[in-house]
């Protein structure tokens, strides 16, 4: 028997899927998707079955497959797809592609180990092998056992580990108690503390999914609470199993309007669903629905959402709701152990219903019903890192493997995604309900005249009067630091970074001025309003221009001495950790005034709110991005949940801004899917990136060699954008408008030969950002 095995290497113009022989002892124990070692070269490396088959086209001297990491098949046949597919789209290595279909912390993890867990049952064969050791390791002596093995480890006499993450079959639960030492502080808990403290007292102890339904808290305020020893945790043996009783499921009663919706899911077919609502109650109500109904018909469900909060939120609730089922979650805060358990959940499907953020999408789920996908706009969907892919792509390509409904939630719908409604290709479902918020322009061009180039008149009475009632105000600005950029007095030039020749930023709280992309610093930064530092010209005389959210917080605390303000970007959030204590502050009122980029609205559902403001909205627009008119638009539609909004800026009258405060979503569409089709943007092209790195003058000739190529095969004109050198990644970027995929990979793969050993062409299908 022959196996084609995918291996990693790092050596251009080689292919990544060779031959070998599979050993006679080993052919029982390989399958599609096992992890091997062979040897290429002079070299061991990882390798992945891909095919098994009696004959190869092969006429040379092969070599046999060295060593078997997984005595069970560890990918699926889907996922071997998926990788293909992956490979196929992105233009990347298949093996790296086969990479992302395992949990990151397995990938390092080769070693199985098997431990006693029941000796008196144990098969007395198997008994020996361990030679009065509690855990051995499995390794390739063991193949002819293997089939006893996995029989003993059904039957709960043997436990598989994984280095040291292990899957048995005793469960233990944390329970929350009070910490009779700090009594006397208790009594002086304010706000969500102090309801945590009335539950626990007159429960004794409780679970926190108890204090997360009836407190109303997150996870994070009860953690810093164990962190704080105010409470204790202590683990006790879950002793009652699930009982899946499909009786005891709820049957949701909805509204006409309500029921509308459901109806038209249940009755259309397969093709997708784009899903709008801006009233999450009956959002979660319908994702319920969709759970119970595909529970009663033995069907999975997976749920995949962009960030922990909107993650947490959802768990929770339907951990609640679905009472006696399993509902596992996947996440990147998960410890490895407990990442590893539901992991093995899925993989034997012994679950009901799977929600993750984006490290779950490829895991080996079965028999999925539905696939429902939150917020699918959000660019965290999009990787960063090899393999480029889109996680939206993936999930349909999983959902038609499986014959599954799936659902893609975005409020606002995008564009690309509405248009293509009308072009047939997805089924429509729209639930909007009327908000009544009070809403406030404010031009800051006059504001500008009252010395007031931050916080207008209008929103300093505004957030007065919601400090008077003990609510706590959102402050919005998409710019960090304390000054965007700095300029030349003499001649006008602004600074900006030698490496990545963008502005430099001035960060006052840590006096220094550097690069937003590489952190490179500009020295002699001294604290006046001018900048000690020469200029190209030879002038020393710098000056600070640009809002940045270090100086809208020193107006902010200038104007309320009082209050307390915090920035939330993504300086002050760089670990997880800092995320956690962000929420638990906010959620405890320890926060007035929260103050941050345009991410910081996801924390809104932990805070007691009644005004958001968006400083400088019209900002957003002049970002080098096609999608700034949307993003703008879907800012401020998505802050229209409060009492009070007031939204300031220079350029109050563009149509995203307009259209935005009345929350109408179809003009706003009609006007810039014109703007779109004008200028060849999606969803009228695809919108791919390409960088060329090398000597420089070999860059910009294989770039306008390039374009003069595209020109003449697709027989248009200015589809291809740049060359632009980027100084940040040492290369040329060329930005290329795109009908046809297969055309253009066949023509990067043709350029690539042509320029092989002067330049590296690195392709982005689905790029983040143009620049």
């Amino acid at each position: 028997m022959y196996a084609s095995v995918a291996i990693d290497i790092q050596t251009n113009n080689l292919k990544d899927v060779y031959d070998y022989i599979v050993p006679e002892e080993l052919i029982n124990y390989v399958g599609i998707g096992s992890r091997v070692k062979v040897d290429f070269g002079v070299r061991r490396v990882l390798g992945y079955i891909i095919e098994l088959k009696n004959e190869t086209s092969y006429t040379g001297e092969m070599k046999e497959i060295a060593e078997v990491l997984d005595f069970s098949k560890e990918l699926t046949i889907e996922q071997i797809e998926l990788a293909k597919k992956i490979a196929h789209d992105t233009k990347c290595p298949l093996i790296k592609a086969l990479d992302v279909m395992f949990p990151p912390f397995l990938k390092t993890k080769f070693r199985k180990f098997i431990r006693i867990k029941n000796a008196n049952f144990l098969d007395p064969n198997i008994f020996v092998l361990f030679n009065n050791k509690k855990k051995i390791c499995l390794t390739s002596d063991l193949v002819k056992k293997y089939p006893r093995i996995s029989r003993e480890i059904q039957k709960g006499n043997l436990e598989l580990e994984y280095d040291v993450y292990s899957y048995g079959k005793n469960k233990k639960i944390k329970m929350y108690s009070l910490n009779e030492s700090c009594e006397n502080i208790y009594k002086d808990f304010t706000g969500v503390r102090k309801d945590i403290v009335k539950y626990i007292d007159r429960k004794g102890q409780v679970t926190l999914e108890e204090l997360k339904e009836f407190v109303g808290c997150s996870n994070y305020i009860v953690s810093s609470m164990v962190k704080d020893e105010y409470l204790i945790i202590k683990e006790v043996d879950l002793i009652n199993e699930k009982i899946k009783d499909k009786t005891k499921l709820v049957n949701l009663k909805f509204d006409f309007r309500k029921k509308e919706i459901k109806d038209k899911y249940n009755i259309m077919g397969n093709k997708p669903f784009l899903f709008s609502c801006n009233d999450d109650g009956f959002a979660n109500e319908l994702y319920l629905d969709i759970c119970i109904d595909n529970i009663k018909q033995d069907k999975k469900v997976l749920i995949v959402v962009p960030t922990l909060i909107s993650f947490y939120n959802l768990y929770y609730y339907l951990r609640r709701k679905l009472e006696g089922f399993d509902v596992v979650n996947f996440s990147g805060d998960m410890s490895n152990s407990n990442f590893y358990e539901n992991y093995i959940k899925v993989r034997h499907n012994e679950y009901d219903v799977a929600i993750s953020t984006k490290v779950g999408v490829f895991l080996p789920y079965n028999n999925l019903g539905a696939i429902i996908v939150l917020d699918e706009s959000n660019y965290n969907y999009l990787s960063e890192m090899t393999p480029k892919y889109n996680c939206i792509e993936v999930l349909k390509q999983r959902a038609a493997y499986h014959n599954a409904k799936i659902i893609l939630e975005s409020t606002p719908l995008t564009v690309d995604n509405y248009y293509n409604y009308y072009k047939a290709e997805y089924n429509l479902l729209k639930y909007t309900v009327n908000v009544s918020s009070n809403v406030n322009m404010v031009d800051m061009k006059q504001e500008m005249f009252k010395n007031r180039p931050v916080i207008s008149t209008l929103l300093e009475s505004k957030i007065r009067n919601s400090l008077s009632r003990g609510k706590q105000a959102m402050l919005i600005l998409n710019a960090r630091g304390y000054s965007s950029y700095i300029k030349c007095k003499s001649c006008g030039e602004v600074i900006k970074c030698p490496k990545c020749n963008i502005p430099l930023t001035y960060y006052k709280e840590k006096e220094e001025i550097k690069c937003k992309y590489c952190g490179r610093k500009l020295e002699d930064t001294n604290l006046n309003n001018s900048i000690s530092s020469k200029c190209k010209c030879g002038s020393n005389e710098l000056s600070l221009f640009g809002l940045g959210l270090e100086l809208a917080k020193e107006h902010i605390e200038n104007l309320f001495p009082d209050a307390k303000t915090m920035i939330i970007d993504s300086g002050t959030l760089r670990e997880f950790e800092d995320y956690k204590s962000a929420v638990v502050k906010i959620e405890s009122g320890e926060v007035d005034i929260i103050l941050g980029t345009s991410n910081v609205l996801s924390l809104a559902t932990y805070a007691d709110l009644d005004l958001i403001s968006l400083l400088q909205v019209d900002n957003i627009l002049n970002f080098s991005d096609y999608r700034a008119s949307f993003n703008t638009f879907s800012l401020i539609y998505n802050s229209l949940n409060v009492e009070n909004v007031v939204i300031q800026g220079f350029n109050l009258d563009h149509y995203s801004i307009k259209y935005g405060v009345l929350g109408n979503f179809d003009s706003f569409y009609m006007q810039e899917i014109e703007y779109r089709k004008l200028l060849n943007y999606p969803p009228f092209t695809e919108i791919n990136k390409i960088l060329i790195t090398g000597d420089y003058k070999d860059i910009y000739y294989c770039a306008n060699y390039f374009k003069k190529v595209y020109s003449s095969i697709f027989k248009v004109n200015d589809m291809v954008l740049g060359p632009t050198y980027i100084k940040l990644r040492k290369g040329v970027q060329l930005i290329i408008k795109n009908n046809d995929f297969e055309k253009l990979s066949t023509l990067i793969d043709e350029v690539e030969n042509k320029f092989s050993g002067k330049v590296q062409i690195s392709f982005e299908r689905y790029p983040r950002s143009l620049s």
